[in-house]
């Protein structure tokens, strides 16, 4: 859209117009992130876009991230928190952004993430962060409650069953060593980028206490309809020796191991989870996106077998 608007939901532009909106992406509820330009500048306008998480950005950008490296953008101006229908918070615009997986741009994030994994994380408590996705003790639950199903899933995507029935045989009883840190909590390719010479990470409205791999997994093997990524095992590998540089005090055998196990074990739950997008056809993303995210989960899954049978 292209003609002026009046801007009196806006009123640090002290009555200055809106000439000119462009659409950036829609949110879970509908609403749409916009940039918003006046005559001499422009603005990032966020509405609430997951009513889950009302409140949650602004709590997270006034406690936590003023606690880090200047690596987001900053909130300029927000609603009073009380009507959810009308929550917004206006962010300094950036700039057009690229989110074409880079090998250098995601390992510079993941040595970021290492610095916010060894934050103290005592603040916290009692805080009412979440995530987008259940914890990985809830989705083995799901993996053996349904494990007829997916395996049946995986075999006609031509994953080897015994390579499958080996991570049952793990994560049977298996418990992931490494405390909860603090997690950006939907790192995904879309939520960070290269502004200039520096990576800027985007949207922490999910942030919250999770396994350090939740971070790692969303960075290296998590796949996305709108922002796909090719993975190799060489890459990977270098992403986790990034992490390790930077968090001297783990074992560096035993995380990569862990490491693959849980991208394994959620890989196949993303996998089933695509495979119903796909019968049930209720989704936002087309089949087309859905077909290359299910491929790029399976390539990563394989890939991640292998190591756990290596």
């Amino acid at each position: 859209m292209s003609s002026c608007q009046p801007v009196e939901q806006f009123p640090f532009l002290n009555g200055v117009q809106i000439v000119k909106r462009e659409y950036i992406y829609k949110g879970m509820n509908g609403q749409s992130v916009e940039r918003i330009f006046t005559a001499d500048d422009s603005y990032i306008f966020k509405p609430l876009t997951n009513q889950k998480q009302f409140g949650k950005e602004l709590w997270v950008y006034e406690h936590i991230l003023t606690k880090l490296p200047s690596i987001y953008p900053k909130i300029l101006a927000h609603s009073v928190q009380t009507e959810e229908q009308k929550s917004w918070i206006v962010l300094e615009d950036l700039g057009k952004l690229s989110h074409t997986f880079n090998e250098k741009a995601a390992c510079e994030v993941i040595h970021l993430m290492s610095g916010w994994h060894r934050m103290s994380t005592d603040y916290l408590n009692g805080a009412e962060l979440i995530g987008p996705k259940p914890f990985i003790e809830e989705v083995v639950c799901d993996l053996f409650q349904n494990k007829t199903d997916i395996l049946r899933i995986l075999s006609e995507l031509h994953v080897e069953e015994a390579s499958m029935m080996n991570m049952y045989t793990l994560i049977k009883d298996f418990t992931f060593t490494i405390p909860p840190v603090l997690s950006h909590g939907d790192l995904h390719l879309g939520n960070y980028a290269y502004i200039g010479n520096r990576v800027v990470v985007f949207d922490w409205e999910h942030a919250h206490l999770n396994s350090p791999f939740w971070d790692l997994y969303h960075v290296i093997d998590m796949s996305h309809p709108v922002f796909p990524k090719s993975m190799t095992t060489e890459i990977r590998e270098t992403l986790l020796t990034t992490y390790l540089d930077g968090s001297p005090q783990l074992k560096a055998r035993s995380f990569r191991r862990e490491y693959y196990l849980y991208s394994a074990v959620f890989s196949t739950w993303m996998i089933a989870l695509i495979v119903s997008d796909l019968e049930n056809n209720k989704t936002p993303w087309t089949n087309e996106q859905l077909r290359l995210q299910l491929g790029e989960s399976v390539t990563n899954l394989t890939q991640c077998l292998t190591k756990l049978a290596g």
